[in-house]
Order: C-alpha cells, then structure tokens, then sequence
C-alpha cells in the first residue's frame, strides 16, 4: 500500500512511532539495580584495601624484626672474649640488654632497640618493639647464667615488632675451645 500525498498532512497512531526515551519505572528500576551491584561491591573493594594494608605493614614489620634479630645475633656471636680465656666478656647481662668490655652493646630503650658499637655510638637497629627478651644459658643449654653472664655459652633471642614475633639463638665464639696442640 503506497501513501498518497493526502496522508501526509495526518498524524499517525501513537503506536506507529517508535519509543525514543524511558519510562519512570524503567528508570527506577536501573537506579535500583545499580544500587544493590554497588551496594555488594563497594564493602569487598574496601576490605582489599584493608587486607592489603595490613599485608604490607605486617610484612614491614617482620623485615625490620628480622633485620635487627639478624644483628643482634651476630653482636652475641662475636662476643668479646674475657679476662680469662674461653670465657664471654660480658659487663651487664639484663633480660632486655647485654653489655660488653669492648663497649658495644645491645638495649631496650622505650620501643626502640638501640645498638652501641666500640666507639659508644648509639643507633636505632628497630622502632615499635613491644618485646625484647635475651637468655643467658650454660653450656647444658638449661642453667641460667644472668648473674654470672661470663660464663653463658647460649644465648636466645625474643624480638616482636608490631605483632611479628621471631626468635634466635647465638653461640659465642669464644667459647669455643680448641683442643691442646693445634
């Protein structure tokens, strides 16, 4: 059926255009929809962002626990050696600091754990130690020597920073005795 030129002047049924925009309830709808893909996304976007910080931090923590632990052990086991051969030359021996007759030293100070070299140069090995904590056992591994420190052959290490907690252990060198003749 073809259109005469007297039609054109008419108007179509409503039905015979097509729709050019949205209804209110199509609109309402999409808010809505929107809403509760928001709504289940934004709370998991913010607890990955919360697991990750929290990642980071206890990360960074182990590495400066471990970094100091690492020298703080490596202090124990170059112990001095005292006046009498074999023997630690230990001058303050404390359950969160250790003292030796070359002068270095390793303490507790606040939260700070704080490392003397031989010169009496103070420096800041970790910051936020909850927890220092030095042994000082015989050789049988069990007997306390806290109060004759000279004698330890032992010592153990607890270090936490910020929630991470390590441990160590450190045998003195000087200890270590050599048989006669060589």
């Amino acid at each position: 059926m073809t259109r005469s030129r007297a039609h054109l002047g008419t108007r179509l049924p409503a039905a015979a255009y097509p729709r050019r925009g949205l209804t209110l309830l199509e609109v309402t709808l999409s808010i809505v929809i929107v809403a509760v893909i928001a709504a289940i996304v934004v709370p998991v976007t913010a607890s990955l962002g919360d697991a990750y910080a929290a990642s980071a931090d206890t990360r960074e923590a182990a590495e400066d626990a471990g970094f100091a632990l690492d020298r703080v052990v490596r202090l124990l086991r170059e112990a001095p050696e005292g006046e009498t051969g074999g023997q630690v030359g230990c001058v303050r021996a404390e359950s969160d600091a250790v003292e030796f007759i070359d002068n270095r030293a390793v303490e507790l100070i606040d939260a700070d754990l704080v490392l003397t070299d031989e010169d009496g140069v103070q420096g800041v090995l970790c910051r936020q130690v909850s927890a220092f904590e030095i042994g000082y056992l015989a050789s049988d591994g069990v007997t306390d020597c806290s109060a004759t420190p000279e004698e330890t052959r032992r010592f153990t290490v607890r270090l936490v920073v910020r929630g991470v907690e390590l441990r160590g252990t450190a045998f003195a060198r000087v200890t270590i005795v050599q048989p006669a003749g060589e």
